[in-house]
């Protein structure tokens, strides 16, 4: 009977298409240079939607920057200004399953621990100082701790909702003020 369904599922499996995905946008169990982050972490600010924790550069998941230079420098700045508001107290929401872009560079989901929760790549795209890009990891899933256990994030609806809330003029959810005065 074991051996049976065994060969059910096996064949089941080969019709169905079983095969290994393709983890060269997935980091691995063994590729994960922000594993053991160190509180407060060490940041580097490259841009509004790049940084370096340590020494391994990342991007912010979901986003990018503006064609606009002078909007790129504003992300730049509430970028610095959000990191330094949260202490460097970072969490990379997206450990579950970590991303790693081709060229080595950690795709991150990170909040800062403040009174919000922040989420940067959300406060970038409520300020609209950052654009919604879904397009390269649309089909990306990871889990993030809630209180009764672990649920998947829906990053992608939360930018989409931050958009909607930039076009409705609502302020960021920071502890820093915004814009600048």
């Amino acid at each position: 009977m074991f051996r049976s369904l065994t060969l059910v599922a096996v064949t089941i499996c080969a019709v169905s298409g079983c095969r290994e995905s393709d983890r060269s946008q997935v980091a691995g169990k063994e590729d994960r240079p922000l594993a053991a982050l160190p509180m407060p972490a060490e940041i580097t600010v490259l841009s509004g939607t790049t940084f370096r924790c340590g020494n391994v550069p990342c991007q912010l998941l979901g986003v990018k920057e503006s064609a606009d230079p002078a909007v790129r420098e504003r992300a730049e700045r509430f970028t610095r200004l959000w990191f330094k508001s949260v202490g460097n107290y970072i969490g990379i929401y997206n450990s579950s399953n970590p991303l790693m872009a081709k060229d080595g560079t950690s795709v991150v989901w990170i909040r800062g621990y403040d009174t919000y929760l922040s989420c940067l790549s959300e406060e970038l795209v409520r300020v609209g100082l950052a654009e919604v890009d879904g397009s390269l990891w649309a089909d990306y899933t990871f889990t993030v701790p809630r209180k009764d256990g672990e649920a998947v994030e829906d990053w992608l609806g939360i930018l989409r909702k931050a958009k909607e809330g930039h076009e409705r003029g609502e302020k960021p959810h920071v502890l820093f003020d915004w814009p600048l005065k």
